[in-house]
C-alpha cells in the first residue's frame, strides 16, 4: 500500500489569502494641540479619547489613532488588492474625541474667560463659521475664544424665548442639516419643550421659523468632567480648505489640524511690606531689566492698607503679562533706604500661573496675580 504524500507547503493559495487581508496604514491627518504658556507651545495638560461611537466607526472604516505626545495621528487602511476604504464613503463619516483638562489650574494660565457652568467647547473642522482657516484651526478664530463655547443640553430641555412667539415653526437640526425634532405651535407661546431621545451627541441649531436661534451641543449622561469635544467630518462633498479628498474623491496628504490656546495675561500687583517698624525705604520705584526684550512700565507706588492692617506699597504693572511655564526673571525694586537716602535695588520675583488668582470686585471680569514682598 502506498503511502499518500503531504505537502508541507499546505493550501498554495493560503500566503495571497494572508496578503489580502493584511492593511497598511497611511496617516489622515494629525491634530497638534498647542499652547502659549509653555516652551514651544507644547501643551501637557490635554487629552483627548475617542468616543464609544467613534470606536466603532474607527474599525469599521479601517481607521487608528496614535498619541505623538498630546498630538492626536489618524491614519487610515490601505489593504494590499486595493486602495484606502475611506474613498468608498457614500456619506459624511463623523469622528468625536472628547477633551479632557488634567492639569486644575488650567485656566489660570489660559486666556479663557475664568467661569464654570453647563458649557462645553467645541472644535470641528466644518469651515462655515470660522474665520481664520489658512492655518487649519479647529476653533472659530487663530486662537480658542469664548467663540468656541457650546452651552450643554440633555436630550429633553425646555428653551425660553426672548419674547412671547405667535405660531412659531421650531426645527432642531444638526450641523449637517438632518431634523431631530420639528414643532408647529399655535398661538403665543414663551417657551418649547424639545425631545430629542435618539439624537446622538453632538452639535444642534435650534431655528424658529427657519432663522437660527439657539446653538447647544446635546451631551450623553456620563461625560462628567469633560472640557470639549472635537468633531471631524470627513465629507466627500466638502471643498473648502478643511477637506479630505480632491475633485477626483481621492484622499490628500496628511491633513494637519491645530487647536491653539492664548495664556493669560495678567496685571501684577506687588505688595511691598517691611519689616521694620521704622519703614526704612521710600520713593519706590519698579522697573524692567529689559531681558525679555520689549519693556513693561509700572504705575507709579502708592501706600495702602492691607486686609491684615498692615500698611504697604502697591507697586504694579501698567499693562497685562502673559504667564509662561518659565518665566524671564527682570522686574526690579529701586528705594531710597535710610537717613541718607541710599539707592537700593532688589529682585521682584516672578507670578506663577500655579498660585490663587485675585479679583477685584469693584471691577467687572478684573482678575489679577499678587505677591506680597517682605523688605
Amino acid at each position: 500500500m502506498k503511502r499518500r504524500k503531504f505537502s508541507r507547503r499546505g493550501n498554495p493559495m493560503e500566503h495571497h489569502m494572508l496578503l489580502n487581508i493584511q492593511t497598511r496604514y497611511n496617516q489622515l491627518l494629525n491634530i497638534a494641540i498647542l499652547h502659549d504658556y509653555f516652551d514651544e507651545q507644547i501643551c501637557k495638560d490635554v487629552v483627548l479619547s475617542p468616543t464609544s461611537d467613534t470606536v466603532f466607526r474607527l474599525k469599521q472604516n479601517q481607521l487608528k489613532t496614535a498619541f505623538e505626545g498630546n498630538n492626536l495621528l489618524i491614519g487610515y487602511g490601505e489593504t494590499v488588492s486595493g486602495g484606502p476604504a475611506l474613498e468608498s464613503l457614500e456619506k459624511p463619516l463623523k469622528l468625536s474625541f472628547w477633551m479632557k483638562v488634567e492639569d486644575a489650574f488650567f485656566l489660570n494660565y489660559t486666556g479663557l474667560p475664568y467661569e464654570f457652568g453647563d458649557y462645553i467647547y467645541h472644535f470641528t473642522n466644518r469651515a462655515e463659521d470660522k474665520i481664520e482657516d489658512e492655518e487649519g484651526n479647529l476653533s472659530n478664530d487663530e486662537l480658542v475664544s469664548e467663540m468656541d463655547r457650546l452651552a450643554l443640553e440633555g436630550p429633553v430641555f425646555r428653551y425660553e424665548f426672548d419674547d412671547e412667539e405667535e405660531d412659531a415653526e421650531i426645527e432642531v437640526v444638526d450641523e449637517l442639516g438632518q431634523s431631530y425634532f420639528f414643532l408647529e405651535q399655535e398661538g403665543e407661546n414663551a417657551h418649547v419643550d424639545v425631545v430629542m431621545p435618539d439624537a446622538p451627541a453632538g452639535k444642534y441649531i435650534l431655528q424658529l421659523d427657519g432663522l437660527e436661534e439657539y446653538t447647544f451641543y446635546l451631551a450623553p449622561e456620563g461625560t462628567a468632567g469633560i472640557w470639549g469635544v472635537v468633531d471631524i467630518y470627513i465629507d466627500k462633498e466638502d471643498d473648502s480648505p478643511y477637506r479630505f479628498f480632491d475633485e477626483q474623491g481621492k484622499l490628500l496628504s496628511k491633513r494637519e489640524y491645530n487647536i491653539h490656546f492664548p495664556a493669560r495675561a495678567l496685571p501684577w500687583h506687588y505688595y511691598i511690606v517691611e519689616m521694620n517698624e521704622d519703614r526704612q525705604h521710600k520713593g519706590h520705584e519698579a522697573y524692567d531689566n529689559g531681558r525679555a526684550g520689549e519693556t513693561v512700565d509700572f504705575e507709579e507706588a502708592e501706600e495702602v492698607l492691607m486686609p491684615s492692617g498692615e500698611l504697604a506699597v502697591l507697586v504694579k504693572t501698567s499693562a497685562p503679562i502673559p504667564f509662561k511655564e518659565k518665566q524671564l526673571s527682570r522686574f526690579k525694586l529701586r528705594t531710597k533706604r535710610g537717613k541718607n537716602g541710599i539707592e537700593w535695588i532688589t529682585d521682584l520675583p516672578n507670578h506663577s500661573a500655579k498660585s490663587i488668582l485675585k479679583t477685584d470686585f469693584n471691577v467687572e471680569n478684573a482678575v489679577f496675580s499678587e505677591i506680597i514682598v517682605y523688605l
